[in-house]
């Protein structure tokens, strides 16, 4: 492989230093676990109650069995660094809820080590499969929608839809991937949570302040009483682009002439091997 790959996810650091730092941390747990059993050990000999400790919700330096802790410990660091790397990569703009979802259960089922052999080839199927994740992500979305209500026929979007029971979480969760989606068939970097129609919206239901009509770029938002929000797109241009990807999806073609990518995929420094 290269030294550089430019078909290859990029992160602000490179993956040297990404190990570097797991590594680290990884050596520095294990040392503050063998540290805190031999405390234990002494305090035993004084009381039967010894102090416990936690790393990440679960309870270490409980059992005699020294190599399942670190690989407990090694595991839950591994697992929060796979995150950081979906999110510096932009995978997660890609996503979906429900892909996010699932790759969080993935974690949870079996932690890949993080080594750059590793990573390299795990991102570089990634890479292969990042649009086949974005169209399913859409296709997905507009699917959920339409069992609500979505002002179109035989699954085709139109001007606007609209949104039930938008206080739930599952409403906040599907506008949250509708205004993702735009940004990045408009070649631009989705923002984060804090600066998203979301996040606004869900402040002004917290402290109370009165419905309001909301707009961005891409659409205007109007708050009902009746619990609805109407979604009024106000590009066309991204609402057939929409459109294609769900009527190439469903006819099993995914493949469209439009590469559409998340700017994370093409603007952050390239994931570099070791030399």
């Amino acid at each position: 492989m290269n030294t550089t790959d430019s078909n290859l996810p990029q992160v602000r650091k490179t993956i040297q230093e990404v190990i570097e730092n797991r590594n680290k941390a990884l050596s520095k747990y294990f040392e503050a676990l063998e540290v805190v059993r031999e405390a234990r050990f002494y305090h035993g000999l004084l009381s039967d109650r010894t102090f416990d400790v936690k790393i990440n919700g679960k309870y270490i330096c409980d059992s005699e069995d020294l190599p399942k802790e670190k690989e407990d410990i090694r595991k839950a660091l591994d697992r929060e660094v796979w995150k950081y790397l979906a999110e510096e990569t932009g995978l997660f703009d890609l996503m979906d809820e429900e892909a996010k979802n699932s790759f969080d259960h993935s974690l949870k089922e079996e932690v890949l080590e993080i080594t750059e052999e590793n990573v390299m080839a795990t991102y570089a199927a990634l890479s292969e499969r990042k649009e086949e994740i974005f169209y399913r992500g859409i296709f997905n979305v507009f699917k959920y929608l339409s069992k609500t209500l979505v002002t179109n026929d035989s699954f085709r979007i139109g001007k606007k839809i609209i949104l039930q029971n938008y206080f739930a979480d599952s409403a906040f969760h599907s506008l949250q991937d509708v205004e993702r989606i735009f940004y990045i068939l408009d070649k631009k970097t989705p923002p984060t949570y804090n600066e998203s129609v979301v996040n606004y919206m869900r402040m002004n239901s917290i402290q109370g302040i009165p419905l309001a009509d909301v707009e961005n770029e891409y659409f205007v938002i109007k708050s009902y009483k009746n619990n609805r929000i109407h979604l009024i797109f106000k590009r066309p241009d991204l609402v057939e682009k929409i459109n294609k990807v769900i009527s190439s999806w469903e006819n099993g073609s995914v493949r469209l002439g439009d590469r559409s990518k998340s700017k994370n995929w093409r603007n952050k420094t390239t994931i570099r091997k070791s030399a």
